[in-house]
């Protein structure tokens, strides 16, 4: 922005100059007579002339005028309205309507003279001023709506201080009233402010520069924005240097030594007391005496006292810590100077102890500060009023919800002991906790009314004070919890047991305890129903909530269960959330077989929705049953509801595909976190599969031979959708997995004794024959013959037995056979 008004200055300087030469170029004959003459109304016809009979001068005349009132306007904007120029402007333009001169020539390249341009650029200017003006109160509205916008939203410290009354006025006016003033004109004093972080330090430092503002020189000095010792000096005697009073060059100058000299002296301590008692030429004075002259300076008659402000001092490190301390102490403690610094004395102690090897670290800061300021401890009542106003104003609550708030906070806190600063202790925590409760409040209001506001309340305050508990109770609950035995509803209670005394142990017992039911236990966060609804967010399109799905997997009535997918099936944008839950559906711990049984009842009825890709995603790396479930039961519970899905004869590859996917092989040298017992056994998803088959068969026919191996073929696609991984095989650094079927017992069985012919078996076997000549290329097709004979029949030797027991056997069959013997790999 400054170059840009840089360079339009010099554009405008230039076409005057040039404006000038060229009027003395084109009037030169008579320049001796107008300089005689001397008459300011001549100039007029000397211009006149010019512009007739100079076409340069005429074009440099109308773009200096354009320069000109562009200049004008622009200043006139950026002035926020001059009301002014504003009745100049239109004084002018109805002077020059009444009085019209028709001296001037016609505007370089338009059709206009230059009185007529005269007036229009006047009333550009005009009409530029009133927008302005315009603007300035627009402006004036959008400050004030600004205001009203800082009284609304998340709670920042910066605004805070400014809107809210911390309490400190009176306890920084009674400390001010103890400032020795007349003292200060002999020595410096240094004021310490300690306190915990978010414990006030910055607005009881905003409320002293306040009351200080009129009577001290105030000095905001933050050395945290510094990287090194060096600028903080630098920095420092900079910000003083700027608040000398009358601009007094002389003071200035001699800070601006003292900090050359210090920062010079400060390569070696030797040099440091060199600089103190020798200057460094005839005409430089030394550091004694350059600070005598500067407290002269500024403790004369009437010289207001500096007040040098330092927050955030437990933001620095250990040399840069040092550095301000000795700022204090030493280099810069001229008379009639107050240092007041906001510091965490904890942190002071243990960083100067851990850099510096200062061991009395609390005796070293006494001789620093000659009054230190402990802030005190905030009342549970206060930090509940800083909490309860701001989530008021954050979320717009109504007074009879304020009220409620509070009493629902109170009830939680009243129990065991529990204190509001256990969780939140300083003015700051309570700002911060409300800002995020009331996101979270307005989040889950969004998605779901199933949840008690004094359990919300309750999680989170974990949220906030115990994230790691929090996080726990999110992904791992039955880490921290388990479920209540005693539990007579369907609501399957989660109870906390522990005999720790922690806030957070006392808090955890609160929700999650053993009380009797109540009518709105089911919507309590100890439900197992409605646990999940205090920690995930559902988006809006989220037609299924979390506690309907659990209702339908504890459902007793399988029928039930099938009419409810059902139902939900035919909701408008429904897929995304049922896929959702499928997919992260916990299902306690995989140790309940009603809930195992009836998520593969709602599966089974789901899987006309589902891609091939979507079934495997949803299966992939589920552990399904722990120790201490009667396995035999629940598979015979999960066979039945396959036999019955089959039986329907419809979506029978994805059925298929649901079965392959039960089933995992692992690498030799994989060994899995933890190993859980199969859903199924291999030969109850053979069977399951091998019924599959049969109803195929039974609705389409039986496919000819020839329709097994074409890839793409209706019946090649059906029996590929039972394809499993059934182990692996290293190949140099890589596994490739061998492809078995779950359907080839069944596929032979159906095709037993079919007694097919070799025409038959020459289309069945073509699939199978290498068709290249190239040797590079022989070893990839037989891989590819290999892998697809696996894919249906397991092995070659399978394979055979199929060719056997479904075509008439001849020599030229054993022939085929023995070729195909001979080009597959060892390890099929």
């Amino acid at each position: 922005m400054k170059n840009n008004k840089t360079c339009m200055n010099k554009l405008c300087y230039s076409l005057l100059a040039t404006l000038f030469l060229s009027g003395f170029y084109a009037l030169r004959s008579d320049i001796e007579t107008y300089i005689s003459k001397m008459w300011v109304g001549e100039l007029f016809d000397y211009v006149y002339k010019a512009c007739i009979t100079n076409d340069l001068f005429n074009f440099l005349f109308t773009l200096t005028l354009a320069s000109l009132f562009f200049v004008i306007g622009k200043k006139v904007f950026q002035s926020n309205g001059s009301v002014l120029g504003c009745i100049g402007c239109v004084f002018a333009i109805l002077y020059l309507y009444k009085n019209t001169f028709g001296i001037f020539p016609k505007v370089f390249l338009i059709d206009i003279d230059y009185g007529a341009f005269l007036i229009i650029s006047l009333m550009a200017v005009f009409i530029i001023d009133v927008i302005a003006i315009a603007r300035k109160l627009l402006n004036a509205e959008n400050a004030n709506i600004s205001n009203v916008d800082d009284r609304k939203g998340y709670c920042m410290d910066g605004v805070y201080s400014e809107l809210r009354h911390t309490g400190w006025d009176n306890y920084v006016g009674d400390l001010l009233s103890l400032m020795p003033r007349d003292r200060l004109k002999k020595e410096s004093l240094a004021i310490g402010i300690s306190g915990n972080w978010g414990s006030g330090k910055t607005s009881f430092l905003k409320s002293m520069q306040k009351q200080m503002n009129a009577d001290y020189r105030v000095v905001t000095f933050n050395p945290w924005t510094c990287t090194d010792k060096e600028q903080i000096i630098s920095q420092f005697f900079a910000l003083m240097r700027d608040q000398t009073e009358n601009n007094d060059e002389s003071l200035q100058d001699a800070i601006q030594k003292y900090r050359d000299i210090v920062l010079d002296a400060d390569i070696h301590p030797v040099l440091t007391f060199l600089a103190k008692i020798l200057p460094l030429n005839k005409k430089e004075e030394t550091l004694d005496l350059l600070k005598e002259k500067i407290e002269e300076a500024i403790t004369t008659d009437g010289s207001k006292p500096f007040a040098i402000f330092i927050d955030d001092l437990d933001r620095l490190e250990g040399n840069e810590l040092f550095e301000v301390l000795r700022l204090i102490r030493i280099t810069a403690n001229f008379r009639n100077v107050v240092f007041i610094v906001a510091y965490d004395r904890d942190y002071i102690c243990n960083v100067l102890n851990e850099s510096k090897n200062i061991k009395r670290a609390e005796e070293y800061i006494q001789k620093i500060f000659h009054l230190e300021v402990s802030l005190p401890k905030f009342e549970d009542e206060t930090l509940l009023d800083v909490f309860i106003d701001e989530t008021v104003r954050i979320a717009s609550l109504n007074e009879r919800q304020a009220a409620s708030l509070r009493q629902l906070i109170m009830q939680l806190f009243n129990d065991d002991g529990l204190s509001f600063t256990d969780f939140v202790p300083n003015f700051r925590q309570a700002r911060r906790f409300a800002n995020v409760f009331a996101l979270n409040l307005k989040s889950i209001l969004a998605h779901t009314k199933d949840f008690v506001v004094k359990d919300f309340i309750g999680i989170e305050l974990l949220h906030f004070a115990y994230p790691d508990i929090h996080r726990t109770l999110m992904y791992k609950p039955m880490t921290l919890l388990k479920l209540s035995p005693e539990s007579l509803s369907k609501s399957r209670l989660l109870v906390y047991e522990s005999s720790n005394d922690t806030p957070s142990d006392k808090l955890l017992k609160i929700l999650f305890s053993t009380n009797g039911e109540s009518q709105r236990t089911t919507r309590e966060v100890r439900s197992q129903l409605s646990f999940a609804n205090y920690f995930c967010y559902r988006l809006p399109n989220n037609s299924i909530g979390a506690t309907e799905f659990e209702m339908l997997m504890i459902e007793d009535d399988l029928d039930a269960v099938r009419n409810g997918v059902n139902v939900w099936m035919q909701k408008k944008d429904s897929f995304d959330s049922l896929y959702e839950h499928f997919r992260s559906y916990y299902m306690h711990g995989y140790k309940d077989i009603k809930v195992i049984r009836n998520y593969i009842c709602a599966l089974l009825e789901f899987i006309p929705r589902l891609t091939d890709k979507g079934i495997k995603q949803i299966i992939s790396e589920r552990y399904w049953i722990r120790e201490g479930v009667d396995v035999d039961a629940l598979r015979k519970q999960l066979i039945s509801l396959f036999e019955y899905s089959i039986g329907k004869g419809m979506f029978l590859e994805k059925i298929n595909i649901l079965l392959a996917s039960f089933y995992n092989s692992y690498q030799d040298d994989y060994e899995p976190d933890d190993i859980a017992i199969d859903l199924f056994e291999r030969n109850q998803l053979e069977m399951l599969a091998g019924k599959s088959l049969a109803k195929y068969i039974e609705i389409n026919g039986k496919p000819s031979p020839s329709e097994i191996s074409p890839k793409g073929t209706p019946f090649n696609k059906f029996l590929k959708s039972g394809c499993y991984v059934r182990s692996y095989y290293r190949e140099g650094d890589e596994y490739v997995g061998i492809e078995t079927n779950l359907m080839y017992d069944e596929l032979i069985n159906q095709y037993q004794n079919s007694e097919e012919n070799y025409d038959a078996f020459c289309d069945f076997i073509q699939p199978y024959i290498i068709k290249t000549d190239d040797p590079a290329e022989e070893e990839y097709e037989a891989k590819s013959i290999a892998t697809d004979i696996c894919s249906i029949f397991d092995s070659y030797a399978i394979f055979e037995e199929f060719v056997y027991g479904a075509f008439c056997h001849n020599e030229e069959i054993e022939k085929k056979l023995k070729y195909i013997r001979s080009i597959m790999p060892r390890y099929y």
